[in-house]
C-alpha cells in the first residue's frame, strides 16, 4: 500500500513553478468526470466518485490539508449511501427524482454547518493544518453539499458554489495550481448542474415528441409524357 501512495504522490510535472503529483492529475481527472456526470443527473458519478475520494485523500494528506483529507473518507461513504439512494429512496424503493430540500432540512443544515465549522477550527489549529477557518468552512460546505445531493436535492449546487469560490484561493496559494484550476472548472459546472437540475424539475429536460399528427410530406405526381 505504502508503494501506491508513495508512486501518487512522485511528480508528475512541473506547472508554474510547482510540483504536480500523480495523486492530484489523476484526482483531477476524476472530479471533473464526476462533477460532469452529476451536472447531468448520472448516477455513474457515484463510482468515479469513489475513486476520486481515494485520490484526493492521498493528495491532501500529503499536503497536510487534514480536514480536506478526512473529508474523502467521509465522500466515499456518502457515494455509496447516494448510490443506493438514487436507486431506492423514492416512493415504493423506485428511483429518486430530483427535489427541493424542505426549509425545515434546511434550517438544520444551516446550523449543522456553522457549529461543524466553528467546531473544526481549534482542531486543525492543533493538527497545524494549513489554513484552519477556510479549510473548516469547505469542509463543512462540502458535508453539507455531498449530503444533499446524495438525496437529489437541488439546494446542494448552491453549497458547492460557496465552496469552489473558497477552495480556489486556497489551493492557489498553496502552490496547488492543478487543483485550483480544476476547481474553477467545477464552478463552471455546478452553475452548469444548477440549471440543468432546474430543468429536470420543470420536466424540460425531456427529448421533444415526434409530432405523429404531422402530415406526410407531399410529392408531386410526376405528368405522364
Amino acid at each position: 500500500m505504502q508503494t501506491i501512495i508513495d508512486a501518487l504522490n512522485h511528480s508528475a510535472f512541473t506547472l508554474l513553478g510547482a510540483s504536480t503529483s500523480y495523486a492530484e492529475l489523476f484526482g483531477f481527472a476524476t472530479g471533473l468526470l464526476c462533477v460532469w456526470l452529476v451536472a447531468r443527473n448520472n448516477i455513474l458519478t457515484f463510482p468515479v466518485g469513489i475513486l476520486n475520494a481515494g485520490f484526493f485523500f492521498v493528495l491532501f494528506i500529503d499536503q497536510h490539508f487534514y480536514s480536506d483529507a478526512w473529508l474523502q473518507v467521509f465522500f466515499l461513504v456518502i457515494q455509496i449511501v447516494g448510490w443506493v439512494a438514487w436507486l431506492k429512496a423514492g416512493p415504493q424503493r423506485t428511483e429518486l427524482k430530483v427535489s427541493k430540500a424542505p426549509a425545515a432540512v434546511l434550517g438544520v443544515v444551516v446550523v449543522l454547518l456553522i457549529v461543524g465549522a466553528y467546531l473544526l477550527v481549534p482542531v486543525l489549529h492543533e493538527a497545524h493544518g494549513a489554513y484552519p477557518i477556510p479549510d473548516a468552512s469547505t469542509t463543512a460546505l462540502s458535508v453539507a453539499a455531498q449530503t444533499l445531493m446524495s438525496f437529489r436535492l437541488i439546494q446542494h449546487w448552491y453549497l458547492w458554489i460557496v465552496a469552489d469560490l473558497i477552495y480556489i484561493p486556497m489551493y492557489a496559494i498553496k502552490g496547488l495550481y492543478f487543483t485550483s484550476a480544476l476547481y474553477i472548472l467545477f464552478l463552471t459546472l455546478c452553475i452548469s448542474g444548477l440549471i440543468t437540475w432546474r430543468r429536470i424539475m420543470r420536466g424540460e429536460d425531456k427529448p421533444p415528441k415526434p409530432h405523429l399528427t404531422e402530415e406526410p410530406a407531399r410529392f408531386p405526381l410526376r405528368e405522364a409524357a
